[in-house]
């Protein structure tokens, strides 16, 4: 079912805290089809619930700081995602282990993915990610941000994903995708993984990715996407979705 495969990261209860660079690289690869360095995941994953980076802060670091949410906080969380009381208290508590200001910033989101991509250039890649979850657009992502992201990306419906996602490549925020929008997209997720992918011929580089994605989503032909096309193309042909991630399999068709 090719809406699987726009699931982004299964959270489930019995999903222990890792690292928030280990949910964030593993929610939105996955979204893409992206293949972190084999040497960095399993380093990832034996890491489990311990800070898998250098840069992260020492969980030890938190000293006092309050690792229990304030009731009326904890309340908002409880109505704008899908989690209970006791997976947002734990993610947070998680989120203040490699987090201890409470905030993770561009520089940091920057070397999440430089570590995990470390064959190609993932700054650009990791911007776009960032600003889709830097809601308020402070520069910043703060629990919220990054619960309420997590929460759609996880256990959103497929039409609330597909938002998600159009918001990214809806670059200047107008409420459609350009020509130009999408392919700086594609082309900052082949700078990331591209020398180290097979891509079809007709997807051999970007123009040819973003071309080929405007012929089949483009209904009214007047070179940009609504939300509406984005999310009934993505809908209603899987080879579609696969486009617009970077999975090369079935690129011959």
């Amino acid at each position: 079912m090719y809406c699987l495969m726009i699931v982004l990261f299964p959270v489930s209860k019995k999903n222990s805290w890792r690292s928030i660079s280990f949910v964030i690289v593993k929610a939105i690869s996955a979204a893409f089809h992206l293949k972190p360095n084999p040497g960095e995941q399993k380093a990832n994953h034996l890491a489990g619930a311990t800070s898998s980076f250098h840069f992260l802060p020492n969980p030890f670091s938190m000293g006092k700081q309050n690792s229990k949410l304030k009731p009326e906080v904890l309340e908002d969380l409880r109505q704008n995602t899908e989690f209970s009381d006791a997976e947002i208290q734990e993610w947070y508590k998680g989120f203040l282990k490699d987090c201890p200001s409470g905030h993770l910033s561009v520089e940091e989101f920057k070397k999440i993915y430089g570590n995990f991509f470390p064959y190609g250039d993932a700054s650009k890649f990791a911007e776009h990610v960032f600003r889709t979850f830097d809601a308020n657009g402070d520069g910043t992502i703060d629990f919220r941000e990054f619960l309420c992201a997590l929460s759609v990306t996880s256990r959103g419906k497929l039409e609330q994903k597909l938002k998600w996602a159009f918001s990214m490549y809806d670059l200047d925020g107008n409420g459609y995708i350009s020509r130009q929008e999408m392919l700086e997209i594609v082309t900052a997720i082949y700078k990331m993984v591209g020398s180290v992918m097979k891509m079809p011929e007709d997807e051999s580089t970007p123009e040819k990715r973003t071309d080929k994605i405007f012929r089949q989503m483009d209904k009214n032909m007047d070179g940009k996407l609504s939300l509406e096309e984005f999310i009934e193309g993505a809908k209603s042909d899987p080879s579609i979705v696969r486009l617009l991630q970077c999975d090369t399999q079935g690129g011959a068709q």
